[in-house]
């Protein structure tokens, strides 16, 4: 007989399997060793056959039901009643259980109101989410940041021989700039990139392999009261409802399948965000990068004298994969 074979559950463990088939998240595979022993670092330590039991699964069906589990994380499927495993971690947890309300309160609105943008981008306010969204900036309930001695990158492609000016990489003047994720036609603002590759991906577009390219690098010493809208996985417990499900679904990174079009309606709701924040009082706002790694600020005065040009702009060359 197959050493693998498992005899098919019992049609009395099957409802009980069914409602415990997922929660081993990690096992000892997972987990790092010093020599043979285990160090556990992945998931809440149990014991299969507690977990089990705490599930609600009779005494004479344990054995059974424990030896058809399978690990969410590697796929092992050899265990027993006495198995140590790993549960979801409580902060894990407590995230997706608020990223699932969220979702459900409000995904759906948030979609319609999309859709209302598009239509009348003039009238945002006219929806209620809109309305809850602006609230909340004006409340400060949305996580806010100092940026102070930060070193950020802005680029633009050459154009021939021509020798760029600091002028002429950096924010351009009121009237000229096209729309942007953050900015109306016309607005000056200034977009930089925490990372150099960063900088490049965001201005060279479908350009591959070995490419020149002018970068001006510069030093934020102080500038306070930036809108936060970067997250990681924990920081979603500081984050609202509404915005826990803006930032999960990506609402903010939208992008259109070409760039040929004056018309971005993807940057309707995030200009309508940035709109909300600098009649706010906000400087600003961190947000996460799109084209690359690191995150990205828009400082909605590129004149201010905090934002100090660290050295002239030189011309670099980067090499963009395939």
């Amino acid at each position: 007989m197959d050493e693998f074979y498992k005899e098919p559950l019992s049609k009395g463990a099957v409802k009980y399997y069914e409602k415990v088939r997922d929660l081993i998240q990690y096992c000892n595979y997972d987990q790092s060793y010093d020599g043979s022993e285990v160090i556990w670092l992945w998931g809440q330590q149990a014991e299969l056959g507690e977990v089990l039991a705490d599930n609600k699964v009779p005494d004479k069906y344990i054995d059974e039901v424990a030896s058809h589990m399978s690990c969410n994380g590697c796929g092992c499927e050899d265990f027993d009643r006495y198995s140590t495993i790993g549960l979801i971690d409580l902060i894990d947890k407590e995230v997706q259980d608020k990223i699932e309300k969220a979702n459900k309160k409000y995904k759906k609105h948030i979609e319609k109101l999309l859709e209302y943008i598009n239509s009348y981008p003039s009238l945002a306010l006219n929806n209620p989410v809109a309305k809850a969204i602006h609230k909340e900036i004006s409340n400060s309930k949305v996580p806010e940041c100092t940026i102070e001695n930060v070193t950020v990158y802005r680029c633009r492609m050459p154009e021939g021989n021509k020798t760029f000016s600091f002028k002429e990489i950096h924010a351009p003047e009121v009237g000229i700039s096209n729309a942007g994720r953050y900015n109306h036609f016309g607005q000056s603002v200034l977009y930089v990139s925490s990372y150099p590759e960063t900088a490049v991906t965001e201005v060279s577009g479908e350009s591959k392999g070995d490419i020149k390219i002018w970068m001006q690098k510069y030093t934020i010493k102080k500038i306070g009261k930036i809108l936060d809208l970067t997250s990681d996985w924990e920081g979603f417990l500081k984050l609202s409802t509404i915005f826990t499900a803006i930032i999960n679904n990506r609402i903010l990174e939208q992008t259109s399948p070409g760039n040929t079009s004056t018309w971005k309606p993807e940057y309707l709701f995030t200009i309508f965000i940035s709109d909300c924040a600098k009649s706010c009082g906000y400087n600003g706002i961190k947000y996460p990068a799109i084209k690359g790694v690191g995150e990205n600020y828009v400082f909605f005065d590129p004149l201010n004298k905090e934002i100090v040009p660290a050295e002239p702009p030189p011309t670099h060359r980067f090499q963009i994969q395939s």
